[in-house]
């Protein structure tokens, strides 16, 4: 293998060589004799650097060649382009330096790459968490927040990039969490439910230190001056604040329930065994209103039953084609002698005629039937009561609708809930358990449709259940 500085040397050897001979030639000649010596010598000086001239400028460009291509290839890495490649012409120092590029530029495009690759895949991943991420450095500057985080937050991620997290959630207690952790190297969390204005959202914050490389500790162990960061993950429990806060309401609801007709049932048998069973008139009197809060119990708790069991779906549906107006007939016709008593004007339709819904026959027949119900309860005498069916849009909806006392416009958003009564006397005088409504919305749950209220105070309601067309698997 030729080394540079050989070559090099060649080259010079050989300038001066044509140098000397075409000097030496020319002065030889017998031109010399004509000439003389002096003017001999110059014309073969100019004749030898006429000759060197483009000689030297063709050994220069074979020799300084590689090192433009190699110039070239060194100022596209230095911009991050690995894809150039040097041409190799000899395996001199040259040779030598364009293959180590060469080798060096495909291992940090493979690097660049990997690095790409791993970038665009945590930015897969941090984009498809339902957690919130958001990463800040050692002086509580945000350099990552994922979507899930930007719509917890309510911050467009642009404002919020870059910036220190104390100007974009002025939140003094997560502000000291993150300080604490940036110093301690210890993890932490917290609960957040009143970070924005006028906000229900409950979020759960967990704040894990970010350590440099190469450092592993146990759980107990702490290493401050590697800790450059900090990564806070968010979970969204605004569901699940209030799962807890109805599963409290359901039993001190459930509790207040018992309570009140057991404490009537436990009273009025003292007081029969006090004496009054030997008083007749009274002690009958007292055994009717016992068998009354017996009846309240009783049906009080074939509600909870019958709610538990279409909410745990226990009981797989029963799902055929039945056809509506002779349903409709046949639960008007169990409360006949209600709605006659109180005088209530009666309208079923069903368009087109003939319709069909596929159901479970004994749930959709409860849930009509506490519908109708509710309406002859709260429909003075001599008012007006409809059951409607129609299809459209790929939906069948019964309607059933009442000109009674209607209800409050600011209690409609609660009125499907379990024991949530408008009128709480009211509704336990007329017998009512506060769970007829609840079971009405969980059949339809389960049957993929929707129940749905329109209602003002003073003029009546309309109760729609709105079920899916289907037909029946086979």
């Amino acid at each position: 293998m030729k080394s540079l500085r050989w070559k090099t040397f060649l080259s010079y050897v050989a300038l001066v060589g044509i140098y000397v001979l075409v000097v030496g030639l020319f002065i030889n000649t017998p031109l010399r004799e004509v000439l003389g010596p002096g003017l001999s010598f110059t014309l073969g000086s100019l004749l030898a650097t006429a000759i060197a001239l483009p000689v030297g400028w063709f050994i220069s460009r074979r020799l300084l060649k590689p090192l433009k291509e190699i110039t070239h290839a060194s100022e596209g890495f230095s911009r991050g382009d690995f894809s150039g490649r040097i041409k190799v012409y000899s395996q001199d120092e040259l040779g030598q330096l364009s293959l180590g590029l060469n080798q060096m530029a495909q291992g940090m495009e493979q690097t660049t790459a990997a690095t790409t690759k791993d970038k665009n895949q945590l930015e897969a991943l941090l984009s498809s968490m339902t957690e919130g991420v958001v990463a800040v450095d050692g002086q509580e500057r945000i350099f990552k927040i994922n979507d899930a985080a930007v719509q917890m937050l309510r911050l467009p991620r642009e404002k919020a990039l870059n910036r220190y997290l104390w100007e974009v959630l002025r939140n003094p207690r997560l502000i000291s969490l993150i300080r604490e952790v940036l110093k301690e190297g210890r993890r932490g969390g917290m609960e957040l439910t009143d970070f924005l204005p006028g906000s229900t959202t409950a979020l759960s914050l967990q704040v894990s230190p970010i350590r440099e490389p190469g450092q592993t500790l146990g759980p107990l162990q702490t290493d401050t001056a590697q800790v450059s960061g900090a990564a806070i993950v968010l979970h969204d429990i605004t569901d699940l604040k209030k799962l807890e806060k109805m599963r409290v309401e359901f039993v001190a609801n459930v509790s207040h329930e018992l309570k009140t007709p057991l404490a009537s049932i436990k009273g009025f048998v003292e007081t029969l065994k006090d004496g009054a069973l030997e008083e007749t008139d009274n002690a009958r009197r007292f055994l009717g209103i016992i068998e009354k809060h017996a009846n309240r119990l009783d049906n009080l708790i074939n509600d909870l039953l019958n709610l538990s069991k279409i909410e745990s779906r226990e009981t797989p549906l029963e799902l055929k084609k039945i056809e509506l107006m002779p349903l409709m007939k046949k639960i008007t016709a169990n409360l006949e002698d209600r709605i006659r008593e109180k005088n209530h004007l009666l309208d079923l339709r069903v368009e087109p005629e003939g319709l069909e819904l596929v159901a479970d026959e004994p749930l959709l027949d409860q849930a009509v039937t506490n519908l109708l119900d509710n309406a002859i309860k709260y429909t003075p005498a001599g008012g007006k009561l409809s059951i409607s069916a129609r299809e459209g849009n790929g939906r069948i909806e019964l309607a059933v609708t009442d000109t009674g006392i209607g209800i409050p416009e600011y209690d409609l958003p609660r009125i499907f809930e379990r024991f949530y009564r408008v009128d709480k006397a009211r509704s336990r005088e007329m017998g009512g358990t506060g769970l007829g409504l609840a079971i009405v919305k969980h059949i339809m749950l389960v049957h993929g449709g929707e129940a749905r209220v329109e209602s003002r105070a003073g003029f009546g309601s309309t109760f729609t259940l709105s079920f899916p067309s289907r037909e029946v698997s086979r």
